[in-house]
């Protein structure tokens, strides 16, 4: 009898499991569909079953799940999850290295999610990565309008006539507007009258970016790409949770002002002065930090006053600091730039083990051949040695 009673209560809770599966509105990913998220738009949250901050998005995330997928049909997007402790080998295709991770995949081009975790924050996301990243101008006014709305932001013109519709570089300035389009992304428009670009124009198809209220030219030993990805930000950035890993991807070395509060309008022109004089290809990206928004980050550093100046080489726990580096001096940070170019000075580090771990990946860099040399060697030194001595013995 307890034996039945025991049976039945597995047998519920079997069938409770399913109809939970079951009932969910957001598309679950595996092994055996996974090629569905290549195509079209999705977003997919990579989770863990006993992850707690997986477990506070599940009613969120089931919601737009019931939004998108069923009530607008997926026309727009599909909201998918993959159970990352089922499914290990799909999530590490994706490179998962934490939960939830939430990316926006568009025709197999993924964008990882930085925003808020509720409703309105993804909706929002969601209806902004929907539309295309290129607009269309139709007159002087429009494209001025779109300028002016946001002056931080960079903005791409391609101009073009009926003539050069066929330009492979229409095609090349399409496909790296898709690869860059996301909420931090620059803007990318279509003009096809000169006349509306304030500026002059020798020869169309022509790229013109517009930054800090200037326009430059595509060169002309550029390639369009290279170029584009490298001009994306504007001269100097703040930093935020959202774009510092597309900065820290885009540029060799960050440059990052520190100040206590927002930067007074004198403060602003002095660091940007300094990034436009400064400013070398992809080598140093320009950005300040507000410190009273990350204080407990920036108390790590042990920073001798404010406003200070930090070089990010790699990641954000290596960097170089100077308690005698004028952080609004244009002379004292070229000197400062320019010493970290020519190896002048030291890293430091924001705890023991990175350090010790960094001087150790420095060592077996400088000296691997020496390494490897000492490795390979070594076994037939002690052979040799071994029977030697074995020799002996037996004479």
């Amino acid at each position: 009898m307890k034996l039945l009673s025991l049976l039945v209560v597995l047998l519920l809770v079997a069938v409770s499991l399913s109809e939970e599966t079951q009932s969910t509105s957001v598309v679950q990913i595996t092994a055996d569909n996974e090629d569905i998220i290549k195509e079209g738009n999705w977003l997919v949250e990579f989770f863990a079953p006993w992850c707690g901050h997986c477990k506070r998005l599940a009613p969120t995330y089931e919601e737009l799940g019931k939004y998108y997928n069923e009530e607008l049909k997926g026309e727009a997007v599909k909201i998918a999850q993959v159970n990352c402790v089922d499914h290990q080998a799909v999530c590490s295709k994706h490179d998962i290295r934490g939960y939830p991770t939430i990316k926006y995949m568009s025709n197999g081009n993924a964008k990882d999610y930085r925003g808020a975790r509720d409703k309105a924050s993804f909706v929002s996301y969601i209806d902004s990565m929907s539309k295309s990243p290129i607009i269309n101008i139709e007159s002087q006014e429009q494209l001025k309008s779109l300028l002016d709305k946001d002056q931080e932001k960079v903005s791409f013109v391609f101009v073009y006539t009926s003539n050069e519709a066929s330009s492979p570089l229409i095609q090349e300035f399409k496909d790296v507007a898709m690869e860059l389009h996301d909420v931090v992304a620059p803007n990318f428009f279509f003009v096809q009258d000169k006349s509306f670009v304030d500026t002059k124009i020798t020869s169309l198809p022509a790229l013109l970016v517009y930054r800090d209220g200037k326009y430059t030219s595509l060169p002309s030993s550029s390639d369009l790409k290279d170029w584009v990805r490298a001009n994306q930000f504007p001269i100097l950035s703040e930093l935020t949770y959202s774009n510092q890993q597309l900065l820290s991807s885009s540029y060799s070395k960050i440059v990052m002002f520190i100040t206590q509060n927002k930067p007074t309008v004198t403060e602003t022109n002095k660091m940007k002065a300094i990034a436009r004089t400064l400013i070398n290809g992809r080598e140093f990206g320009f950005t300040y930090l507000i410190g009273n928004q990350f204080s407990n980050w920036v108390q790590k550093f042990e920073l001798s006053k404010l406003p200070a100046v930090i070089v990010f080489p790699e990641s954000m726990d290596i960097y170089y600091y100077e308690s005698d580096v004028e952080a609004l001096d244009q002379e004292s940070v070229s000197t400062f730039l320019k010493n970290i170019q020519q190896g002048k000075l030291s890293l430091k580090y924001l705890d023991a083990f990175t350090y010790y771990y960094f001087i150790t990946l420095n060592f077996i860099s400088e000296y691997t051949i020496h390494i490897i040399a000492i490795t390979l060697i070594t076994p037939f030194i002690l052979y040799f040695a071994f029977c030697r001595e074995t020799k002996q013995k037996d004479q």
